[in-house]
C-alpha cells in the first residue's frame, strides 16, 4: 500500500510509509493504489490519470514540425546520404542550373555525408529528382497526417511522431 500527498487536487508526493501522525494535520495524505503516480488528479471520486489530450491545433503544429525534421534530415540516394536541409536543396538546384547552362563538367565531384563521389550529369539530375521527391513525400506525409488528425484517427503527439511512413534518414 502507498499514500499520496495531495496539494491543489493533485498528487505531489508518494510514500510507502504510512504518514499518519508524522506531518502537520494541514498536509493531506490519502491512501492510494499502486498505480497512482505523481501528477494524478484527486477528487472525492478518487484518483485519475492526468488528461493526456492535446488540442487539434497543437497536433497540427507538431505535424508541421515533424515534417520539417523529416524533410531536412536527409535522404538516401544510391546508398549515400544526401543533405536535404535548405542549403542541401539549394546546392542541388544550383548544380541542376549549372548542368542546364553547360557549366558543370560531367563527372564533377559531389559531397555526400560520407565524402566526395564523382557524378555524371545524368546522375546529378537523378539525385536532384530524388531530393525533390523526398521533400514532396514529406509534405505529402504531413497532408495525410493533417487529414487523420482532423478525422480524429491520430490523437496524440506519439501518433504523429511514430507515424510509420515518414520518409528519410531522420524518420
Amino acid at each position: 500500500m502507498k499514500w499520496a500527498r495531495i496539494s491543489n487536487g493533485k498528487v505531489v508526493e508518494l510514500t510507502a510509509d504510512n504518514p499518519a501522525g508524522k506531518y502537520h494535520r494541514s498536509i493531506i495524505w490519502i491512501e492510494c493504489g499502486e498505480g497512482t503516480e505523481i501528477g494524478y488528479a484527486y477528487t472525492d471520486n478518487g484518483f485519475s490519470a492526468p488528461d493526456q489530450s492535446v488540442s487539434m491545433g497543437a497536433l497540427l503544429s507538431y505535424a508541421a514540425s515533424r515534417r520539417y525534421r523529416a524533410e531536412t534530415g536527409g535522404c538516401v540516394w544510391n546508398g549515400w546520404v544526401q543533405a536535404t536541409d535548405d542549403r542541401g536543396q539549394a546546392k542541388c538546384m544550383a548544380e541542376l542550373q549549372a548542368i542546364n547552362e553547360g557549366l558543370r563538367a560531367d563527372g564533377d565531384g559531389w559531397k555526400f555525408a560520407h565524402g566526395f563521389e564523382a557524378l555524371t550529369n545524368t546522375e546529378m539530375r537523378d539525385l536532384v529528382v530524388a531530393v525533390r521527391a523526398h521533400v514532396a513525400a514529406c509534405y505529402e506525409g504531413e497532408g495525410i497526417i493533417r487529414a487523420e488528425i482532423e478525422a480524429g484517427t491520430l490523437t496524440t503527439l506519439d501518433d504523429v511522431e511514430n507515424w510509420p511512413n515518414w520518409p528519410g534518414v531522420a524518420a
